[in-house]
């Protein structure tokens, strides 16, 4: 994760770092994504230019025969996938002394005549697990902190076999995700605090605002952090956004400055 500083504002973002994937990491990317297609089918056709996040069938929330049509052929059915273009939402929220700013990446939304059901509350996080997976405390938690800073209240969750067959989909709610893995295993109180501390330490590490720190993680190790300065190399703020960030602050700025009071001149009186 790399971090810098611009009006004030301290920016993170997540880098991937480039790896070789083994056969079964590749296996488990394959099977996310094809599962996210299928329960995401609709009879009607759609453009993949659609900015709004895909609506989740019948079939996803009451499982039983998609009412999607069958694939034309076995290079629909079982060839590569073609990515959809990512949704992602904003969430705006403040923890203790911060600020934050989130974007979100989400997986679907519920379909639902419900006028209440607007998002984030029709939001949803899909995953394809194995039964001892769902069971698992550290995958729980993991989900749970992924869910509760995005606000998506549903985690629709494929079954798989060894195979990466869906053999049945079960529903987990974020906020149920507590009490189901038990309070001494995922205190929330804790969990934010230790963020708040995250991100305390993180605005120390860049304090200037012509820095650029990369924070590493290793499991069974200390997150480290090393600052540079920044260059066209490492700058990570797209030109655009600087460029227009300049203009809000300019026209900020004027809109601020006072007006000067104009007088009525008074005439001298003998």
């Amino acid at each position: 994760m790399v971090a810098t500083r611009y009006r004030g504002t301290v920016y993170l973002s997540h880098i991937e770092e480039e790896e070789t994937l083994n056969s079964f990491i590749q296996k488990l990317c394959y099977w996310g994504k094809r599962f996210e297609v299928e329960v995401t089918k609709s009879c009607g056709a759609s453009s993949e230019r659609d900015p709004a996040p895909a609506q989740a069938t019948e079939a996803t929330l009451f499982p039983g025969p998609s009412s999607a049509p069958p694939p034309e052929n076995e290079v629909e059915r079982h060839g590569p996938l073609k990515a959809y273009p990512g949704f992602y939402s904003v969430v705006r929220f403040e923890l203790e002394n911060h600020r934050i700013a989130l974007r979100a990446e989400v997986d679907a939304q519920t379909q639902s005549s419900d006028e209440q059901q607007i998002p984030p509350l029709n939001y949803v996080e899909l995953k394809v697990t194995t039964e001892a997976s769902i069971l698992s405390v550290s995958k729980l938690v993991h989900w749970w902190c992924q869910s509760i800073v995005s606000g998506t209240p549903l985690i629709v969750c494929g079954i798989r076999d060894k195979d990466g067959h869906v053999k049945k989909i079960e529903h987990v709610k974020t906020d149920d995700i507590p009490d189901r893995v038990g309070r001494g295993s995922l205190d929330k109180e804790r969990y934010l605090l230790f963020l708040n501390d995250v991100l305390t330490w993180m605005k120390n590490v860049v304090r200037e605002e012509d820095v650029v720190a990369v924070f590493r993680y290793a499991p069974g190790k200390n997150v480290t952090a090393s600052v540079s300065p920044r260059d066209p190399q490492n700058a990570f703020l797209r030109e655009w956004y600087v460029n227009e960030m300049e203009e809000y602050f300019v026209t900020v700025a004027k809109q601020r400055k006072p007006r000067g009071r104009k007088g009525r001149k008074r005439k001298m009186e003998a």
